[in-house]
């Protein structure tokens, strides 16, 4: 079986590839890692460009019907999610939707599959389980997480109906530097967020996990395992 986990964040190790590594992990003890592969792709290292509304994965009798034709670092990768038993993304909150890496990621992963028929849902070769994670500075409790929610809805909404069925886990109020007096930031208490980085992230982080076994036993639910 063949999982990818995919962060839209800079951060070599910041909350995104923690959440990551956790969820991974959780593919990992359910499925057991012998004959199974297991990748975390990092979106920042890769040089692509997000749709450019082009049409040709929509047009008929082309060889690019159904799949997206640019040919960057996406080409392959893209190729090759298309045939994995599960899918989990990742990204922090930045302006109240996910990074720039990852909305182009998702433009190019889901559009050419995406389709403007009575009748048909989606051109995907194979149907599997998808996960998404979202982090963010912003407490659970404000006033702006139903907008935030509402973007997040619409989001999944696209995968789940491009693939199969989207699991989500947000992950609030999270802990951003290791110095809060070096940055323009006094917004925020560097005491209470590091409460919280003490008390409730190791939460999420377990969250994060079962949020991987879920997806594992999806798959294999999916492929008769």
């Amino acid at each position: 079986m063949k999982f990818y986990a995919i962060s839209g964040s800079n951060r070599k190790n910041g909350n995104s590839i923690k959440l990551l590594n956790k969820s991974l992990e959780g593919i990992k003890d359910t499925v057991g890692e012998n004959g199974n592969e297991f990748n975390l792709i990092n979106l920042y290292k890769l040089n692509f460009t997000g749709c450019r509304s082009c049409f040709h994965c929509k047009k008929l009798d082309s060889k690019y019907y159904g799949k997206c034709p640019i040919n960057d670092d996406l080409k392959r990768l893209l190729e090759d999610i298309s045939t994995c038993d599960g899918l989990i993304l990742a990204s922090p909150v930045y302006f109240s939707s996910v990074t720039g890496q990852m909305r182009c990621f998702y433009e190019r992963l889901t559009f050419p599959y995406f389709t403007y028929l009575r009748d048909v849902d989606s051109l995907a070769p194979k149907k599997f389980p998808i996960a998404t994670i979202y982090s963010m500075n912003l407490k659970k409790d404000s006033e702006l997480s139903n907008i935030y929610n509402s973007t997040f809805d619409h989001f999944d909404w696209v995968l789940n109906t491009v693939f199969d069925s989207v699991e989500r886990l947000i992950v609030y109020d999270t802990y951003q530097f290791n110095d809060y007096s070096k940055y323009a930031i006094d917004v925020f208490d560097e005491k209470e967020k590091r409460k919280t980085l003490e008390n409730q992230f190791p939460k999420d982080l377990e969250s994060s996990y079962n949020l991987g076994v879920n997806l594992a036993k999806k798959s294999l639910k999916i492929n008769k395992v």
